[in-house]
């Protein structure tokens, strides 16, 4: 029950029978993950997204032209 979840750190260590030394850690619960830091958009895509961003830019106005530049070389985040 929830108002027990603190009663293991009360006890003493079931190792060393140290008291005051049980924690409560997530560290086992949590899955890994990992963050790829040098996608850009042209590696997920293969490098289509500037094709795409080249063809879209052509119908844009001048004064929108330059934010489509922006995007070719931004760098996301992939989970894995």
């Amino acid at each position: 029950m929830m108002k027990d979840r603190d009663l293991p750190t009360t006890l003493p260590c079931p190792k060393c029978k140290a008291e005051g030394t049980v924690k409560k850690s997530w560290a086992g619960c949590t899955p890994g993950l990992g963050v790829d830091h040098t996608l850009t958009p042209d590696k997920a895509t293969g490098g289509r997204w500037s094709e795409l961003m080249s063809k879209i830019k052509r119908g844009q106005p001048k004064s929108q032209q330059a934010r489509f530049d922006k995007g070719n070389n931004a760098k996301g985040t992939r989970w894995h």
